[in-house]
Formats: structure tokens, sequence, C-alpha cells
């Protein structure tokens, strides 16, 4: 496919190019691809799959065919990106679907930090409960009586009949079936927009999946209880007798534990009815904390609790890397897709990826760990005069980090702001306002932060991220090993990305783990893209 020009494309414009935001001219990416994404859907695929890397302009793209299409649902992952939407979106009768705890609510009760509940139906009378069962005609009043309804359901209500309908994944998967929705208006719509696709299995993964808090259950549950190496059917007992002995203790309970726990026991009804659609695995936890979670080994089978709800699919992500994988984990057929890959439009020059050689299994960390600390003090040293950031895939490695640093080279180490646990958002503030050439050190911020110019003129990826090998990830793995390669790249390709925004950014990228070569090297089915490969340098020290 030819590569596509940086230049915007002269107006008028034609076809759904005509859909496009009020006020903005088109790349020539998004020309080019709205009319391919556009075609597919006419030729009657119900699904698209579009692989975009930052800086093609995918809130635009997913507006005008919103526009296109007159009513869509627009889900991505973080409110952040729910922000981003929203500032074009807002004045194309877009909406923000929010959680309680974006709302004040004057009820609210000790422990719930002034936040709604589960909200109140009326002001002046008690909340109905976290899924309220409105009797009557309450759920359709008029428009002009809103104001006496609780803050949360009223912006709920909003949202739900804008023509666009912004929301992250959890949000729209818990709020869809909400009597107080589904009563009141038609829930499948022409278009629905999945933003970050490549964390949507994650995502349902979170939304089907049980997990059994034992330390802090308020029932006793006769019976036998799970144990590491119970039969799979011994799980499903338990939560069967649990659920009962719940229910009739939830009247005795408090509003924040109530809503707790009717929430865990909605989650499993719905595990118990669709059990026989997916082999189940249990995980005992590790740690202070004794309980253990069942998960399904795929989520293939419940794409379509997200997809029923629109005629039309379109996936985006910088990271489909494999569309057979991503279709597959979804649930979607090989003949009910079409695959499009938009090529980078950022200069080459300006993001090269460096790739080292160094053996970051966890096996080899006695020896490769105090290389690997030696050769990010030079690179510090390097960029001495620069802010970076420094991505590890765990906090024990981060914490080595600057540990060894600080015997080594006191300097280099008082540049690292430790950024994970409740203080993580507050060191990234801090790297983003001072003047000090910092490197923002993490674990957690692979993707959903933006290290635009100045704020990282480089990036440091010791180890590739690898999911932890264990309970449902480990039996995926087996069944699938070229899913668990595409979940690391995704990863890292996604952190790759934070530190060059736009087309005249720039930013250094050091990849040390040696995995990463073997990748490039694979001479068939290589999950490198193209417009990652072509800004590879290797490293032969």
């Amino acid at each position: 496919m030819t590569r596509a020009r940086k230049a915007t494309v002269a107006m008028p414009v034609e076809g759904i190019l005509k859909h496009f935001p009020p006020g903005f001219t088109p790349r020539s990416i998004q020309a080019e691809y709205l009319p391919q994404i556009e075609a597919a859907f006419e030729a009657g695929k119900r699904f698209v799959l579009l692989e975009a890397p930052p800086g093609s302009g995918k809130t635009h793209i997913s507006l005008c065919l919103a526009r296109r299409y007159e009513s869509a649902y627009v889900l991505t992952l973080t409110k952040q990106l729910q922000a981003q939407y929203m500032e074009l979106g807002e004045s194309l009768g877009a909406r923000k679907l929010e959680g309680r705890s974006s709302f004040h609510c004057d009820r609210a009760g000790t422990g719930q930090k002034n936040t709604c509940d589960g909200g109140i139906l009326f002001k002046d009378d008690p909340c109905p409960g976290p899924i309220a069962s409105f009797e009557g005609e309450t759920a359709v009043l008029p428009r002009f009586m809103w104001p006496q309804l609780c803050p949360y359901k009223c912006a709920k209500l909003e949202a739900f009949q804008a023509p666009i309908t912004i929301a992250n994944y959890s949000s729209f998967l818990y709020n869809i079936e909400d009597p107080l929705i589904s009563r009141v208006m038609q829930m499948r719509r022409p278009l629905l927009v999945c933003d970050e696709t490549h964390e949507l299995e994650g995502q349902l993964m979170s939304y089907v999946s049980i997990d059994v808090n034992l330390s802090d259950l308020p029932v006793l549950v006769p019976g036998d209880e799970p144990k590491v190496g119970s039969a799979i059917d011994v799980y499903w007992s338990w939560l069967q007798r649990f659920s009962g002995a719940l229910k009739a203790k939830l009247s005795q309970l408090n509003s924040e534990e109530r809503q707790r726990y009717e929430r865990l026991l909605k989650k499993i009804a719905y595990a118990i009815r669709v059990k026989d659609k997916e082999e189940w695995i249990p995980e005992h936890w590790e740690g202070r904390t004794e309980g253990w979670s069942l998960k399904p080994l795929t989520i293939a089978s419940f794409g379509e609790e997200v997809f029923r709800h629109a005629d039309k699919v379109l996936l985006m992500s910088a990271t489909i890397i494999d569309p057979q994988v991503v279709a597959s984990s979804l649930g979607i057929g090989e003949d009910e897709y079409v695959f499009l890959r938009a090529p980078c439009t950022f200069p080459v020059e300006n993001r090269p990826v460096y790739v080292g050689r160094l053996n970051m299994k966890y096996a080899a960390r006695d020896e490769t760990w105090p290389v690997m600390v030696e050769v990010i003090e030079g690179l510090l040293e390097r960029h001495a005069h620069e802010k970076g950031l420094l991505l590890t895939p765990s906090n024990k490695m981060l914490e080595y980090i600057h540990a060894e640093l600080k015997k080594r080279n006191p300097n280099a180490a008082s540049r690292l702001l430790l950024a994970f646990g409740h203080t993580r958002m507050e060191r990234y503030a801090e790297h983003l306002r001072t003047a000090r050439p910092t490197v923002l050190a993490a674990s957690g911020f692979w993707e959903g932060v933006d290290l635009k110019d100045e704020s990282s003129r480089f990036q440091i990826v010791p180890a590739l991220p690898r999911p932890f090998w264990g309970g449902q990830i480990a039996a995926r793995a087996k069944l699938q090993p070229r899913w668990y390669r595409w979940v690391t790249m995704c990863q890292l390709i996604q952190g790759v990305g934070r530190s060059v925004r736009h087309e005249k950014d720039s930013a250094v990228s050091y990849v040390l783990d040696a995995d990463f070569r073997a990748e490039l090297n694979k001479p068939h089915g290589s999950m490198v893209p193209p417009w990652l490969r072509e800004a590879v340098v290797m490293i032969d020290e």
C-alpha cells in the first residue's frame, strides 16, 4: 500500500468526508481510509479492524463515521481518552457516560466520599438502591422534571439519549443493562467504535470473571471450600451456595456493601448461566489476602456482549498487529471483517528505536540485572539534560534499578521519579511541571500518558512487558503461543509510543531486551509492524 502523504485534502470534500467534523480539514491519511471503512461496511462487512499509529487522527475518524451513520457508541479505555473525544465531540452532540464516582451526592453516607453511591430517585426520597426497579412510569419522566432526579441518573439518561455516546468500556458494560436505560430507549445503534481495541479482551475478561475475597465475606458458606487442585465443579457448587446465603443477608448490609455484593451476585449469576460456553480456569491468590478468581480460558464467546448493540463495528488501535489473533480472540469470524493498516506519518528520523541484546528473562536476572543498571546509567548520562521515561514490566525491577543507581551514581538516581502505587499520578504531574531533567520511572504507564515535546526526549525499556505466567494466562499461552507474543508486543509498542506524539515531535527509544531483536529477526510471522520496523537501529555492542 502506498504511504499516505502528510498533506491535508483540498476542499470541498465529497462522500463520507462531507461528514468530517466542522472546522477541520481531513489529513490525507484520513481521506484515504475513511472511504475504505465506509466501503467495507456498505459491502456488508460488519467489522472493520483499523490499525492506525499515534497521530493518525483516530478521534476525527470516529466522529466522522458517527456523523455519517447519525448515531453511535464510541468506547475507549480511560477517562482521559473520553475527555479527548469530548473536546471535539461535544459540539457535535456527543455526551459522556461517567461512573458514580464522578458525581457529588448530598445524601452520600459515611465512607462514600460525598459521591453518588447508588443515586436517589428524588432528592427528598430514599435511594431505591444501586440498580433501581423504577416501578410504574417513573423512568419515563419528561425532561423538564429531570432536575428532581439525582445528577448521576440524569447524566446517564442524557448520555444514552445523545446521538453520540462516549463511554469507557467498564462503564458501558455495567450500565447497558440498567433498567433505567433499557426501559426508555432503543439500545442498538447503527455504529459502534471500539478504540484501543487491544484492551477489549482484557476488559471483557474482567467483566465476566469472578473474584472471591475469602477474608472479607459477610456470610458463612456451608459445604466444601475450593482448594488448589479442586475440580471446576467444586467452584461452581460453592458459588451457588454462596449466592443463596448472600441473598438472605443483603438486607442487613449497609448501602456501600450492598451495592458491592449485589454486583458480585449479578456477575455470579451471569457466569453460571454461560459457564458451558468456555473452559474456566481457577486462580488462587498469593499474598496477604486470601481468595481466588474464576476466569474463562478465552472470551471469544463474550465479544457479542459489546457488539450486539450495533449493526456496524469499527475496531481501532495502534497495535492490532495480527488481525487473526484479535478477531479470533473476540469471536469474530474470518469472513466477517476487513483489516486496514495505516502507515505512520511521523518522520522516521524523529523516532529511532535502538535495540540491545540483554537476556532479560527472569531466570537470568542475577547475571543480567547488574548489567542492565550499568547500561541505564550510561543512557542517563547521555541524556543528562533532557527529560525522559523509564518503563519496566514490574515494580520489583524498578526498585532494583533505583536502589543500585543510588549506590553507583546518586545524581542519576535523584532524577528518577518513581511512579507506582497511590502516588503514580502525583509523580506524573510533578514530571510534567518541573524544570529539572527528571525521568518518569514507572511500571504502569505503558499507555494512557502523553509525554510530548520536552516532557520526554528519550525512553528506556529494559525488558519486554511479558504477562505474568500463571493461571489463566499460562493455560491460554500453552493453547495459543502466538497470543502470548501478541499481548507482549502490544504492550511494548504502546510503551514506545509514549514520547513521540505528533509529526514535529522527536524522541529516542532504547529497548534493551534481546527478545525484541529475536522478534524482529523472525523470517515469517514477525509481530513488529512496518512503521516500527523502519525506525529500528540494532546495537551490536
